[in-house]
């Protein structure tokens, strides 16, 4: 039986919609399973049994998850937030990584399984990290933008 993947949706807030990138839900379909798009339900017991018919989660990219849920006032140069968004996919977590179930974090999603896991994050690297590089490119997505090494004897290094 092909597993059935859970995929978190990006919100137009403005035309009250939610939406997918198509290369998710293809990628989920040519490794074999069944993309699933989630709602950004609101009550803990609906997300619990909705996750429950799951066989794996992924979070995708999107906006910047709201401060306070790692204990930070917000910064004036702070992105677009979803708090609605946060709050679900922060019950998604707890319920996913309380079961074992496998979860897969893309973009935002890395960010939102930080904080579920305690840690924080910088709310705008350019004003927060000296020496940072450039994180908007202006060039298409597919440009590469910068440097990327591996630590020699990584699990990164072996697989590249």
């Amino acid at each position: 039986m092909q597993p059935l993947i859970g995929l978190s949706c990006a919100a137009d807030l403005e035309r009250e919609r939610n939406f997918l990138a198509k290369a998710y839900w293809q990628a989920v379909v040519a490794a074999g399973g069944i993309p699933c798009l989630l709602p950004p339900l609101e009550e803990k017991s609906q997300v619990k049994k909705l996750l429950s018919k799951m066989n794996g989660l992924i979070l995708t990219g999107g906006p910047d998850i709201h401060p306070h849920y790692f204990k930070d006032e917000p910064l004036p140069k702070i992105g677009t937030v979803d708090l609605e968004r946060d709050r679900f996919e922060l019950n998604c977590l707890e319920f996913a990584l309380e079961k074992g179930m496998p979860v897969l974090a893309i973009c935002r999603g890395i960010q939102v399984l930080n904080v579920a896991l305690g840690g924080n994050l910088y709310q705008d690297i350019n004003t927060q990290v000296s020496d940072s590089l450039e994180h908007f490119q202006t060039a298409p997505d597919w440009t590469p933008w910068h440097r990327v090494s591996f630590s020699p004897n990584s699990l990164f290094a072996r697989l590249y």
